[in-house]
């Protein structure tokens, strides 16, 4: 009964389901041509690729780099001083001046003026007519004498630090001041003390000669 029912026209298939669903046309001829874009009338323009190609702006600046780099070896190899260049003003004028004064005064030594040599003072001699002060008499004191050596009299004792005047040569003398005993004898005028105005003879050798500022005007004779 089961043959019955089965169609005359279907036939037990022998293939299996994959084979069956590969063997399975697919018009995709017509969806391909159905869903594609249309074709413009103009070609469209090819896309561009960066990193590439170099900008316009860049390809300029590097050719004015150059241009300035050429300008500034023109410049130094000619040596000239280019043009433009700002004239220095009064203030730096000055100051450079001044620069140059003091370098060349540290470059030139000062001379050093020579040193004046002091006219030396010549000392005081015991002179006609100068002052004379008795000096290193002490304890006895320096005898006046009334006439040159030591045979003449003592008229009196004169003491360290009296003032004399040494007088003129006496008109009985030969030699002036006279040398005897051992000694060289002046005549002097005694100008200070109680013996002030006395004259007579005393030996050189307790003798000091002063300057004229340092004694007191003599007395005449």
């Amino acid at each position: 009964m089961t043959d019955e029912f089965r169609p005359s026209s279907s036939r037990p298939s022998e293939e299996s389901p994959e084979e069956a669903w590969e063997d399975t046309p697919f018009e995709t001829d017509v969806e391909s041509s159905v869903d594609a874009e249309p074709t413009p009338m103009y070609g469209r323009p090819a896309e561009r690729r960066l990193g590439r190609e170099i900008p316009l702006w860049a390809i300029g600046a590097a050719i004015l780099v150059v241009i300035a780099v050429l300008a500034l070896l023109v410049s130094m190899v000619g040596g000239g001083e280019p043009e433009g260049t700002p004239t220095p003003n009064a203030a730096t004028v000055a100051f450079q001046q001044t620069m140059e004064a003091m370098k060349t005064r540290a470059a030139t030594p000062t001379p050093v003026p020579p040193t004046p040599t002091p006219t030396p003072t010549p000392e005081p001699k015991l002179v006609v007519g100068r002052k004379a002060v008795v000096t290193g008499s002490e304890p006895e004191g320096l005898l006046l004498r009334g006439g040159p050596g030591r045979e003449s009299p003592a008229l009196v004792i004169l003491k360290d630090g009296t003032i004399l005047e040494l007088l003129p040569k006496p008109a009985n003398v030969a030699q002036y001041p006279v040398e005897a005993d051992g000694y060289t004898w002046w005549r002097v005028r005694v100008l200070s003390g109680v013996e002030k105005g006395l004259a007579g003879w005393v030996a050189a050798d307790w003798l000091e000669p002063m300057s004229e500022e340092a004694t007191p005007a003599s007395s005449s004779q």
